[in-house]
């Protein structure tokens, strides 16, 4: 799993697409997005301007707030409220939670 989010960390560097990722590594653009989520929370990837120029602002502000306003909410709960794709959603989601509070039970350093 390290070498193949290595591999999705590089591409995604190299300023590849999401279903281009997905496609060069055969997996679901799903399968990409969960690989970024993960790197970002753990700071090995800045995902921030990318989620920005990604979502629009009406669904990252509607998905942001949701997801500020119910923390821990699952993205099936978002969906049904505000019926996003989940796609979308998954960058909100993230988006709060590493740009826009710190995580409880954890705390930001500068050291990764």
């Amino acid at each position: 799993a390290q070498s193949a989010q290595k591999n999705i960390k590089a591409l995604f560097e190299s300023g590849y697409e999401l279903s281009e990722i997905a496609r060069h590594r055969q997996i679901k653009i799903t399968t990409v997005l969960r690989s970024l989520e993960t790197l970002g929370l753990a700071g090995k990837v800045e995902l921030k301007d990318w989620i920005e120029e990604q979502v629009a602002a009406e669904p990252l502000n509607q998905g942001s707030n949701w997801f500020r306003d119910h923390q821990h909410s699952s993205l099936k709960e978002a969906y049904e409220a505000l019926g996003l794709d989940y796609e979308t959603l998954r960058m909100c989601r993230l988006y709060v939670n590493k740009f826009n509070q710190i995580p409880p039970g954890q705390s930001y350093s500068a050291a990764s």
